[in-house]
């Protein structure tokens, strides 16, 4: 009876969901960001645990999930319709911003996203389903974030004791509430009708991976603690010992930064983080088009130039090119370098959210003495003296498409080219100008170095 009410407690109360999330991905959906690539979507739900968890819980409402070994495959075959159903209903039912949470709340978060993102990488070397052993993971680490956010007077205990000893926390908590964590998650496994292949994967010991990954978290919330960073090159020798190898570790921190990034941005206390204005009028130096965009537009860019300050430029260049683009307002794009010695003008590099491998598909090469029809205006805005907007156009087969185009640099030699999302098509030319210009300095900036 005990676990009865308090599943029902904190299934009442929950854990706030990054709304600013919720928000984006129901904007991507609109774009058809997600039409071909529900894969992409489940991985950018990964970027917040309160929106994950959600959809996790309401899943059983929407879909039969009693044969599926993962609630999340209900992505796979529902309607984009239904989708953007969920997503308004997480909105609407929304109380408490992120902002307003506690920093045990967020210890409790960040440990999570860790410890399920080194269980992830794990999974690639253990011949298991990495999108399984997140869930499962996320499924271990659940009750954990619920008992802190919703039994607030614990918290600090319970925190200190998993640092060191899970179980003798979950007995702490069972000898003060009346019930275990374990207890709790055992419940919402039935309840949620888990089938009983998830369920072994989450309960079976042999699994090590939840071990080992969720007592290297544990030491990387303590240092983050006390530092206000997570800091994964200080535990790349920990990680080596886990068995990862350089490709993994370094496929680890891309998806961490990405995930916590949010974090960052709603909580900069817990980070340790300088006042947005602080951080920002580098990034403002650097490159002039920021100094005439309005102060969120300048924090989207800053992480991606914070890693360029550390001397991470691959790092820097997947923010720019996979986080930063999307959120200012452009669905994809390309830059097209010239051949040497010809008139050909190839696709190199691609921006957006999408496969790169589906990008080629979007985007040809194409001669510059013979182009086709649709990219005659790629090739004459080259010649302009600032960026050109098309509106309504065609652009390699796809037709009412608005996109921005020019010379990549003064060199004549690329031409780099965005399309605007359908959600951002209303803005005003001069600030869709200005943000492009924004991510054409950047990239230059971080290819050229």
């Amino acid at each position: 009876m005990i676990v009865e009410k308090a599943a029902k407690h904190c299934s009442d109360r929950w854990f706030p969901a990054n709304t600013e999330l919720l928000r984006e991905l129901k904007r991507r959906i609109g774009d058809g960001i997600y039409t071909n690539n529900r894969t992409q979507l489940i991985f950018d739900l990964k970027e917040d645990l309160g929106s994950y968890s959600l959809v996790i819980k309401n899943a059983a409402n929407y879909h039969d999930i009693l044969s599926a070994s993962n609630p999340l495959k209900w992505f796979e075959t529902s309607s984009e319709g239904q989708i953007v159903e969920l997503i308004d209903e997480l909105l609407q039912n929304d109380t408490k911003p992120l902002s307003s949470i506690s920093v045990y709340d967020t210890s409790a978060l960040v440990y999570s996203l860790i410890s399920s993102s080194v269980a992830e990488t794990l999974a690639s070397r253990r011949d298991l389903n990495e999108e399984e052993v997140f869930l499962a993971s996320i499924l271990r680490n659940l009750s954990s974030i619920l008992t802190v956010f919703n039994y607030p007077s614990i918290a600090e205990k319970f925190l200190l004791d998993l640092e060191h000893d899970k179980q003798l926390a979950f007995e702490s908590i069972k000898s003060r509430l009346g019930f275990s964590p374990d207890e709790l998650t055992n419940h919402y496994l039935q309840a949620w009708h888990v089938s009983e292949e998830l369920k072994g994967l989450i309960r079976e010991p042999k699994y090590d991976i939840f071990e080992l990954s969720e007592k290297f978290a544990a030491k990387v919330v303590e240092d983050c603690n006390h530092s206000g960073r997570v800091d994964l090159d200080k535990f790349s020798p920990q990680l080596r010992e886990l068995g990862l190898k350089s490709r993994d570790i370094e496929r680890l921190s891309n998806n961490l930064d990405r995930r916590i990034l949010g974090y960052k941005r709603i909580l900069p206390s817990f980070f340790g983080h300088k006042t947005s204005g602080e951080r920002n009028s580098g990034i403002v130096a650097a490159n002039p088009a920021l100094s005439k965009l309005n102060e969120e537009a300048q924090e989207i860019f800053n992480d991606a130039y914070l890693n360029f300050s550390q001397h991470n430029r691959l790092k820097s260049m997947s923010i720019l090119t996979r986080s930063v683009v999307p959120r200012v307002g452009f669905t994809r794009g390309a830059l097209f370098i010239r051949q040497d010695d010809s008139e050909l003008l190839v696709p190199k590099l691609f921006l957006g959210m999408e496969d790169p491998e589906m990008m080629t598909k979007l985007y040809s090469p194409f001669s510059m003495l013979r182009p086709p029809a649709c990219a005659l205006p790629l090739l004459i805005s080259m010649s302009y003296k600032e960026p050109n907007l098309e509106k309504n156009q065609e652009l390699f087969g796809r037709t009412n498409l608005d996109y921005i185009t020019w010379r990549f640099d003064d060199n004549a030699n690329g031409l780099f080219v965005l399309e605007i999302a359908n959600s951002h098509r209303s803005l005003l030319k001069r600030t869709l100008i200005l943000r492009y210009q924004a991510v054409r300095i950047a990239l230059i900036h971080f290819l050229k170095s």
